[in-house]
């Protein structure tokens, strides 16, 4: 399970603070974040970022540039030559808008579905290339004429969700990545969306403000489930068995590869 948090790219300062929160992976955004900015100005500011961040110590910093389809798509590409760990490719319709990019970089991508056709061509884009899928919300429902927070979004995202996951786990890509939750300040709320799509699947979530990391990182740790791992994992391990029964519930060769996932990934918050 991984977490992603946004950073405009208008204020690189808060690079450190976000790495600071502990959480996965931060995206430096030159899409949304940086409207009517100099982009120019914030293009020196990244290579310039670039080559004082120390990337040893965090690697994982993403780049959110423009959709292909932006008259900075190009310009914004440039940027890919700076050594990122990846980028996030926002309102793809379709696997050539990925094939656009990957012309000019080979960096892991991640696919923003914002938009119907998005949705419709989820199967291709997923066949693209990419390192795993997401989808924006907001976007995605405003330009369908569906209200944002009512039960008919539920339904929506849902099926998106159902999508991403279906045709991520087809091929091969990483789990796909939930969407944001923009009320930062709804602890409530975002505790419930956050258990909605780890029922759901999903393999992580893109964080708008960092104490939605603090939140996730405790949400995420399901101290049962992991017991129920962690007492899997070791009657496997001493005893080599592949079928048998922990706490009234049978236990098989996936299971035992999930307990082992799940107790490898989740450790480390204790």
């Amino acid at each position: 399970m991984q977490n992603f948090l946004f950073v405009p790219a208008t204020r690189l300062d808060r690079v450190a603070k976000a790495v600071a929160t502990g959480v996965d992976n931060v995206i430096i955004d030159l899409e949304d974040a940086v409207f009517d900015s100099d982009k120019n100005e914030l293009y020196q500011s990244l290579q310039a970022f670039c080559q004082e961040w120390d990337w040893t110590s965090f690697d994982k910093i993403w780049l959110r540039i423009v959709g292909v389809r932006h008259a900075d798509f190009m310009a914004d590409v440039a940027l890919l030559d700076l050594p990122f760990f990846g980028v996030v490719l926002p309102k793809v319709q379709n696997a050539d808008d990925v094939q656009k990019l990957t012309n000019f970089t080979n960096k892991p991508i991640l696919a923003m579905i914002e938009c119907a056709n998005g949705v419709l061509n989820v199967p291709n884009i997923a066949q693209s290339g990419i390192w795993g899928l997401s989808y924006g919300c907001l976007d995605l429902a405003t330009s369908l004429g569906v209200s944002v927070s009512t039960p008919s979004a539920q339904v929506l995202f849902d099926k998106v969700r159902t999508e991403l996951l279906l045709h991520s786990a087809v091929n091969g890509l990483n789990s796909p990545i939930e969407s944001v939750y923009p009320d930062f300040d709804d602890d409530g709320g975002f505790k419930r969306y956050v258990k909605h799509w780890q029922d759901f699947g999903m393999g992580g979530q893109l964080l708008i403000h960092p104490k939605q990391v603090k939140m996730l990182h405790l949400l995420r740790l399901d101290k049962n489930r992991l017991a129920f791992a962690q007492k899997i994992t070791a009657h496997h391990q001493s005893t080599g068995e592949v079928v048998f029964a922990i706490d009234g519930q049978m236990v098989d060769l996936p299971v035992i590869n999930w307990a082992k996932d799940y107790v490898a990934s989740f450790m480390p918050l204790q």
